[in-house]
């Protein structure tokens, strides 16, 4: 466990990450306008991490582990029998709950606006996601293999949910929406092996 110093300087250097993409690409971000946003020295940013690149592979951690923690509890709680319709709606569920959670940074994880943020994200979100559809792959028996159908899923309900936020869409109305598309896309034939 790290020592809450530490935690709180890293913390306060993820909060002006956040701050700072909402005037810049990551790209143009600099260690030392980090460094200046969050109040925080050179010496002190670089005891901790390399680069700004170690920065937000550090962020997407963080907020993968408090992913992975959700999705074990309401797994635990809501799918005893491991039922994977159900694990995949409960895995969009702790998505969504993320994707709000997160949005001031999140926000910035599409490809025109920051191509590292955006391939960062998604080697994270991909990863966990194929780990899933690897799991239920045996049951489900998909059509596609389990990158490719990993690969979709991640695509298209995160580009659904982004788009959803962007036109306005409260999140009752996106969660309840993404469901219905992923039991949907889970019942189709196009899915599943006949």
């Amino acid at each position: 466990m790290e020592d809450r110093r530490i935690q709180k300087t890293k913390k306060s250097l993820k909060e002006a990450l956040t701050r700072l993409l909402s005037h810049s690409p990551f790209e143009l971000i600099t260690v030392t306008s980090l460094c200046k946003e969050a109040n925080v020295s050179r010496i002190t940013f670089y005891t901790y991490y390399g680069d700004k690149y170690e920065l937000v592979d550090d962020f997407f951690h963080d907020i993968l582990l408090i992913a992975t923690e959700k999705l074990n509890k309401v797994q635990e709680n809501s799918n005893p029998d491991d039922d994977p319709v159900i694990g995949y709606c409960n895995l969009l569920d702790v998505i969504i709950d993320i994707y709000f959670d997160y949005f001031d940074f999140l926000q910035h994880t599409q490809s025109e606006e920051s191509p590292y943020l955006y391939f960062s994200f998604y080697w994270y979100i991909m990863r966990s996601i194929e780990h899933l559809t690897s799991v239920y792959g045996r049951k489900l028996k998909p059509k596609y293999s389990v990158k490719r159908t990993t690969s979709f899923l991640c695509n298209g309900l995160w580009g659904y949910i982004h788009t959803s936020r962007m036109e306005h869409a409260d999140e009752k109305e996106i969660r309840e929406q993404s469901k219905v598309l992923l039991m949907d896309f889970l019942a189709c034939d196009y899915f599943r092996k006949l």
